[in-house]
């Protein structure tokens, strides 16, 4: 049986990976943006985080050197028809 979703909260997608909540391509699109301006795209929340005292610099930047799975970039750009760019 099917429940109603909650508008306030939509359900998670099934389909990401670990470093994600929004979608599969997420892990391909931050390894491109590490690629082509050398950082993570997900350095300015970080920062906040750092600075709020929510997270310790060393976990986010561990969490930064771990941006994407790359086996999902791999299977991504595969499917994408882009592999030949990683």
């Amino acid at each position: 049986m099917l429940k109603k979703a909650d508008k306030t909260h939509p359900p998670s997608p099934r389909h990401t990976d670990a470093n994600s909540t929004n979608c599969l391509l997420n892990s391909l699109a931050n390894y491109f943006h590490e690629k082509q301006y050398g950082y993570n795209p997900y350095i300015q929340d970080a920062s906040q985080l750092i600075r709020k005292g929510m997270i310790s610099r060393e976990a986010a930047l561990n969490k930064m050197k771990n941006g994407y799975c790359l086996e999902m970039v791999s299977a991504n750009a595969e499917k994408l028809g882009v592999i030949e760019l990683l």
